[in-house]
């Protein structure tokens, strides 16, 4: 018999599939997201100051392109390198790299900035099947999915078992055309193979 959670309504939470990977989660070796990354909602400045450097989702693209960027409100939180923008389970961008402009995103989103995880992994275990059905079982809303920031430190992430340089090398596969590849390891890869 399964307990309800307690304000938690959503039917998702029980679905089979959602209880199959909570099960799985069990047998691995995982941490909770708030005990590896800061969970940020960017709140507007006061004064409503505007800047020309939004990355909304429609912006969210490798490699970063400024001109899909749009005049959106300034934030408490400029993204840094690093930096996971958030959105819902299904939309979510990494900056993966210094910005040539200070940018922000909405106050919509959430920033999970991870402080002692691979980025480049935390990022691609959330685009993960098993961290996608978790999150889906854990939002509410019918239209737009939200999910509370809460649930979301609470959501089990597990441990890496390779190291950074595998995981950055997979990010860069993943999510850029093929020609910025060969340059990529060119520049980040053979230069820390030098050092």
């Amino acid at each position: 018999s399964n307990v309800r959670k307690e304000r938690c309504w959503n039917p998702n939470r029980y679905n089979k599939a959602a209880m199959r990977v909570r099960e799985a989660l069990k047998k691995e070796k995982t941490i909770s997201l708030g005990d590896v990354a800061t969970v940020i909602r960017p709140r507007p400045d006061e004064e409503r100051k505007h800047t020309e450097y939004c990355a909304m989702p429609g912006a969210w693209q490798y490699p970063v392109d400024y001109s899909k960027m749009r005049s959106g409100v300034l934030t408490d939180c400029a993204l840094r390198k690093g930096d996971i923008v958030f959105l819902d389970s299904k939309r979510m961008f990494f900056i993966y790299d210094e910005t040539e402009h200070e940018i922000h995103t909405s106050p919509n989103c959430f920033v999970i900035r991870p402080n002692n995880i691979c980025p480049e992994y935390l990022f691609m275990y959330l685009k993960s099947e098993t961290a996608q059905i978790v999150m889906e079982s854990e939002s509410f809303g019918t239209v737009i999915q939200r999910i509370r920031k809460e649930d979301l430190m609470n959501l089990p992430v597990i441990f890496p078992e390779k190291d950074g340089q595998y995981y950055e090398r997979i990010f860069y596969v993943e999510y850029f055309p093929v020609n910025d590849i060969v340059e990529i390891n060119r520049t980040i890869f053979d230069s820390k193979v030098s050092e």
